[in-house]
């Protein structure tokens, strides 16, 4: 079983992982506006940097642009953090979709995310995901 904490604000990060080994960090550009809101003032490279620096294992965070090219050269920015563990977690959209593909042809590996149906786990198994990440509370609602 592994264990990751779904947050973007440093020092809680590090407090948790001091008391509980931590198989990496996964955030999302909302994730990241709560920890701007509560007083860090990060960018979301500088989140990912301190992470990486601070944290073992793998950090898995979303792009917060959702034009294609966009989307893409965040992703793409994200994994050149560090390659081996940084996984960029795409929306389950059509766009999100293509910059996938892209990412999957340049053997990076992702994570879909924001998958609710069965249908979306499929088609993230065509890509193919690395991870799929379901949300299951909206999934429940």
């Amino acid at each position: 079983m592994a264990l990751y904490i779904d947050s973007a604000f440093v020092q809680d990060i590090i407090h948790v992982s001091q008391t509980v080994p931590l198989a990496g960090v996964t955030t999302n550009p909302t994730i990241l506006l709560q920890a701007r809101e509560r007083g860090q003032d990060l960018s979301p490279q500088s989140v990912l940097s301190e992470l990486l620096r601070m944290i073992g294992g793998t950090v898995f965070i979303q792009p917060g642009a959702t034009a294609e090219e966009d989307m893409y050269q965040e992703a793409l920015e994200y994994i050149q953090a560090s390659p081996n563990r940084v996984i960029p977690k795409i929306l389950m959209t059509q766009t999100g979709m293509r910059v996938a593909q892209r990412l999957k042809h340049q053997q990076h590996r992702i994570a879909f995310t924001a998958v609710n149906t069965l249908a979306q786990a499929y088609s993230a198994s065509l890509v193919p995901a690395d991870f799929v990440i379901p949300y299951y509370g909206r999934m429940e609602r």
